[in-house]
């Protein structure tokens, strides 16, 4: 199989220290993959991009959001989620015009086995997304839009989006863009896998970098990984207006 395939990320500030590590990257996945190329969206005009000559790839700039809010504790982290969220639209929406059939979402800290299309095209054949996990920044193995693979049929449902409500004194209640994008899918009624399928570093910083390989996932990661049971708990926040995983895991001590 050779279907054409959108590779998409977007770019906030800050991530000078891996952007040329990143595009090297996916320049070695394009080389496996000729038939693919890198759509990267960026609200700032100051970012400097040294595109590679033999890259395929395409920047898109868009304006950034203003956010205006009365909510005293407000943290910046709410205004990168929302622009995040935003960047993603803008490369879902030009996806959308091309005549791909699949959309490769991947994040610009992290770098990813070559052969990662192949591998993923190879998992998705009964679903219609699948997401290889990595080593968050907490240590632990987490999904998200990182590493995803999307039929086209999925993104012409389904936008980005993420969910902000008012915080608390001790917890910022967003429920970010990776698990609403879970939740309206299911809500589609789209079928999605989860694994340990690709080998991935993420960057965190310039000296510290978390590596996971291939490998099957444990009894509990399925329980915590259950597409009903994430479900679940996002509509439970948006009932209660709280980030309820990120209670759950502060008050038991793991991660979900």
């Amino acid at each position: 199989m050779n279907e054409k395939i959108l590779i998409g990320t977007t770019l906030v500030s800050g991530y000078d220290y891996i952007i040329d590590e990143f595009l090297k990257n996916q320049r070695a996945i394009q080389k496996k993959y000729p038939n693919s190329e890198l759509i990267i969206s960026t609200s700032d005009n100051n970012f400097k991009l040294n595109i590679p000559n033999e890259l395929k790839c395409k920047v898109i700039k868009y304006q950034k959001s203003s956010v205006i809010s009365f909510d005293s504790l407000f943290i910046p982290q709410k205004n990168r989620i929302r622009d995040m969220v935003d960047g993603r639209n803008v490369v879902r929406d030009y996806f959308l015009k091309s005549d791909a059939k699949y959309f490769l979402s991947v994040d610009a800290d992290m770098v990813y086995d070559p052969n990662i299309i192949s591998i993923l095209m190879n998992e998705i054949k009964n679903s219609d997304i699948v997401m290889s996990g990595y080593m968050k920044k907490n240590h632990r193995l987490g999904y998200s839009l990182g590493c995803a693979l999307i039929r086209r049929e999925v993104l012409e449902k389904v936008r980005f989006n993420c969910l902000i409500f008012p915080s608390s004194p001790d917890m910022p209640n967003i429920i970010e863009d990776g698990w609403m994008f879970e939740y309206d899918a299911i809500q589609n009624g789209f079928k999605i896998k989860r694994g340990v399928f690709v080998e991935v570093e993420h960057i965190i910083s310039e000296r510290e970098r978390l590596g996971i390989i291939p490998r099957e996932i444990t009894t509990w990661e399925k329980i915590k990984t259950n597409s009903a049971l994430r479900y679940l708990l996002v509509k439970l926040c948006i009932l209660t207006k709280r980030d309820m995983p990120r209670i759950i895991i502060k008050k038991i001590g793991c991660e979900l």
